[in-house]
């Protein structure tokens, strides 16, 4: 390239005075090549960190999907073990007999009696209760008792071991500013009369 200049200077003796100005220019083109070149690295380095992270996105976000897809799996196959264990137990509904029922009444008014409580009303009627597409026979309770709120809430006590359904359960103050509270219970006792069959 000197060369070259060297015969351009020769031949137009002109320029002579404009080679300060080349040899600037040629440095200031060289620097720009240069800063070109580190830009144009610079930019590839970029974009290939770029597709690399997107890359390890995606593979991060297979391995989640992954992961989820186990965790749903393993829910689903605990789910079913404990679905079969619940069809597998085949223990019955025990009812109790038709005496055992009526037994609650003896045994509430020997509690009544105990505590000094007062049976304000006390009914009983046996009838058969309609659940799903059977008729159990029970026996339907209505009790009015009255007296501490402590010895009326041990009553219900009472039905524990006794399988009831419980329509009215009230507690009120008898008299504003007495301890004493009237206990409204209405429930049906179910049985066994030796014909109903318990479907599993």
């Amino acid at each position: 390239m000197n060369q070259l200049m060297n015969q351009l200077m020769t031949q137009f003796p002109s320029l002579q005075r404009l080679r300060p100005l080349i040899r600037i220019e040629v440095g200031v083109l060289a620097a720009l090549l240069l800063v070109v070149v580190i830009w144009y690295s610079f930019s590839q380095q970029t974009a290939e960190s770029r597709d690399a992270e997107t890359a390890l996105d995606q593979r991060f976000g297979a391995f989640r999907s992954d992961l989820a897809a186990i965790a749903r799996s393993d829910e689903r196959a605990t789910l079913q073990e404990e679905l079969s264990a619940l069809q597998a137990d085949k223990s019955t509904v025990v009812l109790p007999t038709r005496d055992e029922a009526f037994r609650f009444r003896d045994e509430l008014l020997e509690y009544v009696d105990s505590h000094n409580l007062s049976l304000n009303a006390f009914g009983q009627e046996e009838s058969l209760t309609p659940i799903g597409e059977q008729d159990f026979p029970t026996i339907r309770y209505s009790i009015i008792v009255q007296g501490l709120q402590e010895s009326l809430v041990g009553t219900l006590q009472l039905l524990q071991g006794l399988p009831t359904a419980v329509q009215v359960l009230e507690l009120v103050r008898a008299v504003e500013g007495l301890p004493e509270w009237v206990m409204i219970l209405e429930l049906s006792v179910f049985f066994d009369d030796g014909k109903t069959q318990v479907d599993q």
